[in-house]
């Protein structure tokens, strides 16, 4: 039965946890034995508590994606086709994972940035910026038309890591 005030708790609930290490960059944290071993101490701590069941799911199961000098490059040759544009660009860690950390583990620099604007990515109240269509269009574009020109200048590929 409900009470007024009360919260109702269903018998299942997932709550996801970030974890990050302080004072480490995004793009350097890796699921290492180091933090492996405090996130279980976590569980186990956490499944002592009566009515609780916890359990860790995932990791990190891509590699890290550091800011080499190709990744810098790209970036660099991204805000130029930005400007070009009136588009100002900023580029900000956000932890966040994707095929390119796969693609940058094998040496392509690679740009997260050229899809749509929008919020709550992933999320069932994920929105997207329908004018953000036509600008993110241009911008790939001035991109690539950079790059093929010679424009923009660019070597083929960094150092596998």
């Amino acid at each position: 039965p409900e009470v007024a005030g009360a919260w109702t708790v269903p018998s299942y609930s997932l709550y996801p946890v970030l974890i990050g290490i302080e004072g480490a960059p995004v793009q350097e944290v890796a699921f290492t034995r180091e933090l492996r071993l405090p996130v279980d101490a976590i569980v186990r701590d956490a499944n002592l508590a009566e009515g609780i069941d916890a359990s860790l799911h995932g990791g990190f199961t891509r590699p890290p994606k550091p800011l080499n000098p190709g990744i810098r490059r790209l970036m660099d040759h991204l805000r130029q086709a930005g400007a070009s544009i009136d588009l100002p660009l900023d580029f900000t860690p956000t932890g966040g994972c994707c095929d390119g950390n796969n693609l940058a583990a094998f040496g392509l620099p690679n740009i997260d940035n050229l899809g749509v604007v929008g919020a709550h990515i992933h999320s069932d109240q994920e929105i997207m910026e329908i004018d953000s269509l036509t600008q993110r269009a241009q911008l790939s574009a001035t991109l690539l038309i950079g790059l093929a020109s010679g424009a923009l200048p660019w070597t083929h590929r960094e150092p596998r890591t």
